[in-house]
């Protein structure tokens, strides 16, 4: 029965959560592991090059605001590009945007919002041009999202 709801989405909120572990089982999988001997920091953890600090977290949120706020693909206004986003991270299965946790992910999320875009805008593009715009973006995620923006802007620019 699952699968079938799961397929044709009928009575799917029947099984919501159902996959989500216990409180529990969180509590006991989040202790953490018994200290082992600490190896050289890998270069992510270095910043500058002479600092042993963390590198800060990602923080998916700011990342989308700040993609709002820049609004490369030109939505009528800031609010209107927060809506767009909105409906690519539920089309992706996540609810907010505090869920996306690195830059790749953040890319996943903007190329759904890209794909769509696209579509609505009724802006005609193959398959093939389209994988090749979004392996483009996508492979901006290793520079950072203000990298992503751009490459977004230039997808906007050539179809604009």
């Amino acid at each position: 029965m699952k699968c079938i709801a799961t397929f044709t989405g009928l009575g799917l909120r029947l099984y919501a959560g159902e996959d989500i572990p216990k409180e529990e089982e969180q509590r006991e999988s989040s202790k953490p592991a018994p200290a082992a001997k600490k190896a050289a920091p890998s270069p992510k953890e270095t910043t500058g090059g002479t600092s042993k600090e963390a590198a800060p977290a990602f923080d998916g949120k700011a990342a989308l605001m700040s993609f709002c706020s820049a609004n490369p693909l030109g939505y009528a206004d800031e609010k209107a590009c927060q809506l767009a986003i909105k409906g690519s991270l539920e089309t992706l299965g996540l609810a907010r945007g505090s869920d996306v946790k690195n830059c790749a992910d953040f890319t996943n999320v903007v190329s759904t919002l890209m794909a769509s875009w696209t579509k609505d805008n009724g802006i005609k593009i193959t398959k093939a041009d389209m994988a090749q715009e979004l392996a483009k973006v996508m492979a901006e995620a290793k520079n950072g999202v203000d990298a992503v923006n751009d490459a977004v802007a230039a997808f906007y620019a050539a179809k604009k």
